[in-house]
């Protein structure tokens, strides 16, 4: 799967949760029933579905961007060390290798922006 596949793909799971919160609290429904994030839903909902690490590293990467800092510390944690973890077990360069040049770029980029890999000086 791409880079834009799996950004899609959870950008479409978070849109439906929120969806149904909005049908549920228009019909009459209490909106705090449903307290788990939709950044969490969408990352529930689609964790465990790859196999290849190139594409459980863009689903960790995917789902901190999607939460833009606005998670707890405990949760950033968790997907930054199930990343880290990724990165240990595999080489970073051989995995992009299966991946197009844009995706490569914006995978390292995201990468830096998370502070997950050095900045190039």
């Amino acid at each position: 799967m791409s880079y834009d596949e799996i950004r899609s793909s959870f950008a479409y799971s978070s849109y439906a949760y929120c969806r149904n919160i909005l049908n549920l609290l228009n019909s009459g429904g209490n909106h705090s029933i449903c307290d788990t994030s939709d950044q969490a839903f969408a990352y529930e909902s689609l964790e465990g579905s790859f196999v290849e690490p190139i594409e459980c590293l863009m689903l960790e990467l995917v789902t901190l961007i999607f939460m833009a800092g606005r998670c707890s510390d405990i949760t950033e944690k968790f997907h930054k060390d199930i990343i880290l973890k990724i990165l240990s077990k595999n080489d970073l360069y051989e995995m992009l290798k299966n991946v197009t040049e844009d995706d490569k770029k914006e995978i390292v980029n995201d990468l830096r922006l998370l502070g997950l890999i050095d900045k190039p000086k």
